[in-house]
């Protein structure tokens, strides 16, 4: 009886060894993708919502579902987050639909939902619908990590940084049992889950690794390791570990140095027997059973052989990959170059507007001193004309009569004085007019010969600009027309309709389409023989069925080799057929077939992954696109206000400095003619001395002086207008002045801030070819993941050979018993597996899928 139970616990090792088999080649990709430490880390987020706007169209309908569980470093739960997909083959207008989920909200779409508790209905207008949730649900399957370090049990915390022998072991807990009914009894049994653990090991700091339960393939910088454990199948089957033990653990161990660990990925389903017929195993058919099971490893091991084949042409084509992003590191590496040019003629343009600063202070402070003169000028002119006033009060007493004379004189000489001080006063303020005129044209002249630099400059910044745009833009693969300071929005906008999401998927459809289809029409040949040759076939049992011959064309094959049918039968069966294959109808029916056939093979294509990414790729990085150049025409946009700020600016300092000119001579005349008068003043001072000395010559002196009087009265009042005149108009020029000392401070702040923006362009294009530099890196970093991907389904592929001719044939060779028991158990064991089908709930009329995915923190040293 052992003997027997022995030799049926080697099928069930072929039931166990095909399905795991089956999943393996996926699951080892998962594994290949520790590769890379950033990909491997940032695999699974804190949350699986996506902000495309495309999404995959379904042929049928159903519930697709994937937990996530975020993990720390010992395997305990941190979060847990379910996304479900309903796909609407049937492009139902609402979706019906059960969960359990809470805070359930749509993550590819905007179609809206309403809700009685569980129950769901889903407004999908013919469209499928992705959504997310979260729940606090127990989960099938717990994980728990455990670390050891030479021999001692330690935290996550402790064994960080640390060095030595080190055992790392995952234990997983089944938590979903079912009763189901075995030989007529209640009994209870787990859920069957497969849970594969992944991860990457740093052939620095680990060596003589060690895997219990599981695979490692070593590339030289690496080892990837890939373990499998089946939590519940023993007990399931009730199976001595003595006679055969099924994995429930994985375990690594090495000697490690200064220990770290990247993150580990597990993945658990119950899909893993789905394709396993267990109508197969039965009592009466042993041998047939055994048959079946052999039959399906080769057919693994074929298809190992052709996951190697696939990998070998990736490994092939990723030296495009690695020429695109050597061109992308070049490309950026010229932004860098351009943005310094940038920086160097914000710098230029900084140093003209500090200048420009400066003499617009200037200037402010000679339209001060200016003004400040021409109220001296005023104030003297007025005492000018009070005086003139007396003098003429003075010279008309004195010509009233000699009695007075003296005491006239006497006044005259005081009017004289105060007409020498007043016209002291004159002279005085219109040199400070001068001087302040002078000054003022100076400051003017300084800041117009800057003019034609600073337009220059904010030129030279603004083609600049232009041309880095220009040249990113092409480099990019773009098409653009040379951009002036008056094409360049409308030139970008033409660009940004040309990256309209809808063109852009119309386009790249089109071109995959005309791949496709060129592809298909390479093997016109070989699909219209094959066509021919099933044609041929049911003409022929047409043929033998009209002749009274009642069998198959491979039957009536076989007769014919076999010599079971006349050589004149076979002439005549042989002209019938050929006569037939000649008419027009059954032509007409191979052509329409072979078109048929392309046309599904086109089709076929259309909808495959690989089509479907490029042709989403091409959407995505157009969208991306088009967000740069807005944001590049918005940058454009706010440097050519300032442009044409400046230029207007520039224009009115000329101006006014043209006016300054004019300004400077008046003041120059104007200062001449008041030394003049206070010379003639300090004269008649002299003269009114004398006159108080003097009899007849100071009368007749008075006489002239009365005539002179009136005149130089008539004189400073004209003068005093006019002064006033002149200081109203000097008086604006200050509040310009002013003005203009405000314009060029805001300018100097506007220029620092273009400065410091151009400074972070700088520094981001540095970033950016930094960047660039490490994906160039990357990518042979992915050629030797994608190598040892590669060597690792070679590996894989002999060695399913080798277990294909090793251990399954002498299995079959061994096994000539049977317990149907066990066999029932089995049986019940790939029907839990083939009935759990959902975690957050889903209707009993709903086909569906679920696979768990539990992502575990890393240990980092550098977190210490």
């Amino acid at each position: 009886m052992k003997e027997i139970r022995k030799k049926i616990i080697k099928i069930v090792s072929i039931v166990l060894a095909a399905a795991m088999i089956g999943t393996s080649s996926g699951l080892l990709a998962f594994a290949a993708q520790g590769g890379n430490d950033n990909n491997t880390s940032s695999s699974v987020s804190d949350s699986t919502e996506t902000s495309s706007d495309e999404k995959s169209s379904s042929d049928t309908d159903g519930k697709e579902e994937t937990v996530y569980i975020i993990s720390n470093a010992d395997g305990t739960t941190k979060k847990v987050i379910v996304s479900d997909w309903l796909k609407n083959g049937s492009h139902n207008a609402t979706i019906e639909d059960e969960t359990s989920l809470k805070d359930v909200k749509n993550v590819k779409g905007n179609e809206s939902f309403t809700n009685s508790g569980e129950n769901y209905k889903w407004a999908a207008e013919g469209s499928d619908i992705y959504y997310q949730g979260t729940t606090d649900k127990t989960l099938p399957v717990d994980m728990k990590i455990t670390y050891t370090l030479d021999g001692k049990t330690v935290t996550p915390d402790e064994i960080k940084g640390k060095s030595g022998k080190v055992t790392i072991r995952f234990d997983y807990t089944n938590n979903e049992k079912r009763t189901v009914k075995i030989d007529g009894k209640d009994t209870q049994m787990y859920v069957p889950f497969l849970m594969v653990t992944g991860t990457v090991l740093d052939n620095e700091k680990f060596s003589n690794v060690k895997v219990t339960n599981g695979k490692l393939v070593n590339d030289g910088d690496r080892s990837a390791v890939l373990g499998f454990a089946l939590p519940g199948m023993q007990e399931n089957l009730g199976l001595d570990k003595d006679d055969y033990e099924i994995p429930s653990y994985v375990e690594i161990s090495a000697d490690v140095k200064d220990f770290e660990l990247m993150t580990c990925m597990t993945v658990g389903t119950t899909e893993l027997f789905n394709e396993v017929d267990t109508d197969k195993l039965n009592m009466d058919d042993i041998d047939g059973t055994i048959k079946e099971f052999t039959d399906a490893v080769d057919q693994l091991s074929d298809g190992s052989s052709q996951l190697y084949d696939g990998l070998v042409t990736l490994f092939e084509k990723s030296g495009e990959l690695a020429d695109g992003t050597k061109q992308l590191a070049d490309g950026a590496g010229t932004l860098y170059d351009g943005t310094g040019t940038l920086v160097n003629g914000t710098n230029d343009l900084k140093s003209g507007a500090d200048e420009l600063n400066v003499g617009a202070v200037k200037l402010k402070d000679g339209t001060v001193s200016l003004v400040a003169g021409i109220k001296d000028l005023k104030t003297g002119a007025e005492a000018l004309d009070s005086g003139a006033g007396k003098l003429k009060e003075g010279t008309s007493a004195l010509a009233g009569g000699a009695n007075d004379l003296i005491k006239g004189a006497d006044k005259l000489n005081s009017g004289a004085s105060s007409l020498d001080s007043g016209a002291s006063q004159v002279e005085n303020g219109a040199g400070q007019v001068s001087a302040g005129a002078s000054e003022l044209n100076e400051g003017l002249g300084e800041l117009s010969s800057n003019s034609e630099q600073l337009n220059a400059g904010a030129k030279q910044v603004f083609d600049t600009l232009l041309s880095t745009a220009e040249t990113q833009i092409k480099a990019s693969g773009l098409t653009v027309s040379k951009l002036t300071i008056k094409n360049y929005k409308t030139e970008l906008n033409k660009l940004v309709d040309s990256l309209d999401k809808d063109k852009v998927y119309t386009l790249a459809y089109n071109t995959a389409l005309k791949t496709v289809t060129a592809e298909v029409e390479k093997n016109n040949d070989a699909i219209t023989a094959g066509v021919t040759k099933a044609v041929q076939a049911k003409v022929l049992e047409g043929v033998l069925k009209a002749a009274g011959f009642n069998m198959t064309a491979e039957q009536y094959n076989a007769a014919v080799k076999a010599g079971q049918i006349p050589e004149a039968v076979q002439a005549k069966v042989t002209a019938a057929v050929s006569a037939q294959m000649a008419t027009d109808a059954v032509k007409a029916q191979i052509s329409t077939n072979v078109e048929a056939q392309k046309k599904q093979l086109i089709e076929q294509n259309m909808k495959s992954e690989k089509v479907t990414k490029q042709i989403n790729e091409a959407v995505a990085k157009a969208k991306a696109g088009q967000t740069t150049i807005k944001n590049l025409i918005a940058q454009l946009d706010s440097y050519n206000q300032f442009y044409t700020g400046l230029t207007q600016y520039t224009a009115g300092v000329d101006s006014a400095y043209d006016g300054s000119k004019t300004l400077s001579a008046g003041a120059t005349q104007l200062y001449s003619g008041t030394k003049n008068l206070h010379s003639g003043a300090t004269q008649l001072k002299s003269g009114t001395q004398q006159l108080t000395s003097g009899g007849s010559t100071l009368i007749a002196g008075v006489n002239q002086l009365d005539k002179g009087a009136s005149d130089l009265k008539d004189g400073t009042a004209s003068l005093v207008a006019g002064i006033g005149t002149l200081y109203d108009g000097a008086t604006q020029l200050d509040n310009g002045a002013g003005q203009l000392k405000d314009g060029t401070t805001s300018l100097v702040a506007g220029v620092g801030t273009l400065h410091s923006g151009a400074l972070q362009l700088h520094d981001g294009a540095g970033d950016l070819k930094d960047g660039a530099d490490k994906l160039n890196d990357g990518v042979a970093t992915l050629i030797d993941g994608v190598k040892q991907l590669r060597d690792g389904a070679k590996e894989l592929n002999d060695g399913m050979d080798e277990f294909n001719e090793k251990a399954v044939k002498k299995i079959v060779d061994a096994v000539d018993g049977d317990i149907a028991g066990l066999i029932d158990k089995l049986k019940a064991t790939v029907a839990l597996g083939k009935d759990y089908d959902t975690f957050g709930g889903k209707s009993d009329k709903t086909e569906g899928t679920v696979k768990f995915i539990y992502r575990t923190e890393s240990i980092s040293a550098d977190d210490e």
